[in-house]
């Protein structure tokens, strides 16, 4: 039992990160507002879990009646992540794949070499004055 509780734990504060990090990979422009929506998330199903396995106490369901309504609440994160990697497979698929640019060929080999013509004339002469 102690070694599932530690589990459990570190699973739950590994999986923060992760879901900060792709949060905030979604939010185009509003990174802030995407931060505190998450985090309010985090909040709200810190309240409403105990709520409701307290509810399902008080209904005479038991005392391991949290852990169904845990099971519950699990299913349907879940479905949710589910449906969003469906979202965004589709979204990929739609999506234009960004290729970079092939440079061009030169239309000629002129082209292909830039020539400045002073050069080339101050190279001939000297090339002439090596011969003599």
């Amino acid at each position: 039992m102690a070694v599932t509780l530690i589990v459990f734990g570190v699973a739950g504060f590994l999986i923060n990160p992760g879901l900060q990090t792709r949060v905030l990979n979604e939010a185009k422009g509003a990174a802030t507002l995407a931060s505190a929506g998450n985090i309010s998330a985090f909040n709200i199903g810190n309240a409403v879990g105990p709520w409701a396995a307290g509810l399902a106490i008080s209904a005479g369901h038991g005392y391991l009646s949290p852990s169904w309504v845990a099971m519950g609440f699990a299913g349907l994160a879940l479905i949710t992540a589910l449906a969003g990697s469906a979202v965004d497979a589709v979204e990929r698929r739609r999506a234009p794949v960004a290729r970079p640019a092939a440079p061009e060929a030169p239309a000629t080999a002129v082209e292909a070499v830039e020539v400045n013509p002073p050069d080339v004339a101050a190279a001939g002469a000297a090339t002439e004055r090596s011969a003599r």
